[in-house]
């Protein structure tokens, strides 16, 4: 059984790597799949770069509305059981449908399946493990988790025992399990990796509209309260270093961590049964970001809202407290010294 994809690609005015993209998918695809781009109201030649590919795709233009409506409109749009996401600044490997394709048939009771990843910097150099990068990183992950997610989710099985493996890739191990918690922690998910199988999602396969930061996130923890999902403990995509145009995730660390604390109480925060257990975890990482963004804030001289994170967060340390009620002069002459005695210790 060989169940069908749509594969959706969003885009906004990357005309100059959009094309890329749409030749990665159609490299993975089979027989009965669709490519849906999502053309979300470019104001450079997209629409002409794409023309090419109009007898293998399906162009869809709408008015610029973010993301998150993008991939709405994409999966509102799409005609198959299993629906896959391809930014249009970042590339599959050549057998990344066709081993989610096998571990989605082989296990139809999966909400979705996902991998680990690769990044290439501007320089071509490849880093791989982008996941594990993740779960120390205070915008996306949480100091105190220490398991990879492999160990979180417990043994897996290879996917040879599954299906054929490719000759040019070595076995890796398929791991399932629930991560409704773990992803509370780290975001494990992204989005190009990413495989859904919308008749189980049902009404809880959307995308925030109304922010541009976690709105992916948001979802694949609404996806993950739902059942199990498979973890191909493996390489399937590369996200793309680059300067040719911003990156949603290029973005401040004040912004990331506003958007970061909206989802944490959209999804876990509103799951009442969940809090019951869990409650003081999930305390905790909303403190974190807390603290996270009291630090910014105070970085750029924003006191007043600095104490307010630090209420939020049950007080904080006292080094940031007493910044807070310090003068803006004061503080400038604190940082001046604390970066002179950082000089010095070096020297």
């Amino acid at each position: 059984m060989n169940s069908r994809i749509s594969v959706v690609i969003p885009t906004y005015n990357r005309s100059r790597l959009v094309g890329r993209a749409v030749e990665s998918a159609l490299a993975n695809i089979m027989s009965g799949d669709e490519i849906i781009v999502i053309d979300d109201g470019s104001t450079d030649d997209t629409a002409e770069i794409l023309r090419p590919f109009y007898d293998k795709i399906r162009y869809i233009r709408t008015e610029n509305s973010g993301p998150g409506a993008a991939r709405n409109l994409g999966v509102k749009r799409s005609m198959h059981s299993l629906v896959t996401f391809l930014d249009s600044d970042d590339e599959w490997l050549a057998d990344k449908l066709y081993l989610q394709r096998t571990v989605m048939d082989a296990f139809p009771h999966v909400v979705f399946s996902f991998s680990n990843m690769l990044a290439r910097r501007p320089d071509g150099e490849m880093v791989s493990n982008i996941l594990n990068l993740w779960r120390n990183d205070p915008r996306v992950g949480y100091k105190d988790v220490r398991e990879s997610l492999d160990e979180i989710l417990g043994a897996g099985i290879p996917f040879s025992s599954i299906g054929y493996l490719p000759a040019d890739r070595a076995d890796f191990n398929v791991h399932m399990g629930d991560i409704y918690k773990p992803l509370m922690e780290v975001s494990y998910v992204w989005t190009c990796t990413v495989m859904v199988r919308k008749e189980i999602a049902g009404t809880s396969f959307w995308f925030a509209e109304d922010q541009h930061l976690c709105e992916d996130w948001e979802c694949y923890g609404r996806l993950a309260k739902l059942g199990f999902v498979a973890y191909l403990n493996c390489e399937l995509a590369v996200q793309i270093v680059h300067s040719e145009t911003s990156r949603l995730s290029d973005v401040g660390d004040i912004q990331m961590a506003t958007s970061r604390i909206k989802m944490l109480h959209r999804v876990w925060g509103a799951d009442d049964s969940f809090l019951r257990v869990h409650s003081s975890r999930f305390q905790s990482i909303l403190n974190a970001q807390h603290l996270w963004r009291a630090k910014c804030l105070i970085k750029e001289g924003r006191m007043e809202e600095a104490k307010e994170d630090l209420r939020l967060a049950g007080g904080g340390p006292w080094s940031y407290r007493l910044l807070t009620s310090m003068s803006p002069r004061l503080i400038d002459t604190f940082l001046r010294l604390r970066r002179k005695m950082r000089i010095l210790t070096k020297g």
